[in-house]
């Protein structure tokens, strides 16, 4: 559409912009069709020669060796009403608090957690009680203490009070309740 203004110019410069117009719309109805003969040509190449509802297992010419176990740690979820629930968990190769975690569904069952981790110094025998906080939003541990779960350790999680009356009855109480 032609506006006063552009009725003003002279004519090459009205000529020059609708080539520049003409020049856009050849260039985008070639991206489309570019883009049309692409997604036609990957529906029908790839594996369609594969079936994907068949229960074919594929077999491998060696089983494979069942890992060995290094160690157990212990799982305890502490839901807010019922009984915990306290599991060993065998250790076959390296085991972050998070893997644990996702492994166990504590991530579906809490929304938010109090997580803890016990665990024995060799040296001292003592109890090395390790808090680790919990993002909600990410649904992960932070990075910093994500720690690696070693044999002997105790993952202890529970829901984590969040109002007001919850917290006032832990203050009063000193967390053992």
């Amino acid at each position: 559409m032609l506006t006063r203004r552009m009725l003003s110019w002279p004519l090459g410069k009205r000529l020059s912009i609708r080539k520049n117009v003409m020049a856009a719309i050849f260039e985008t109805k070639f991206i489309f069709r570019a883009l049309a003969v692409a997604f036609v040509c990957m529906a029908f190449s790839g594996c369609q020669s594969l079936d994907v509802n068949s229960n074919a297992v594929v077999s491998t010419s060696s089983p494979t060796p069942e890992a060995e176990v290094i160690g157990q740690y212990q799982l305890q979820l502490i839901p807010a009403f019922g009984s915990p629930v306290i599991e060993k968990v065998d250790i076959t190769g390296p085991v972050m608090v998070q893997d644990a975690l996702e492994a166990s569904g504590a991530i579906r069952k809490f929304r938010s957690m109090k997580i803890s981790l016990g665990r024995i110094v060799k040296d001292k025998g003592q109890l090395l009680k390790l808090p680790i906080d919990y993002q909600v939003r990410s649904k992960t541990v932070r990075d910093d203490q994500n720690y690696q779960l070693l044999p002997g350790d105790t993952l202890t999680v529970s829901p984590k009070k969040s109002n007001s009356i919850d917290k006032a009855i832990e203050a009063i109480s000193g967390g053992l309740l």
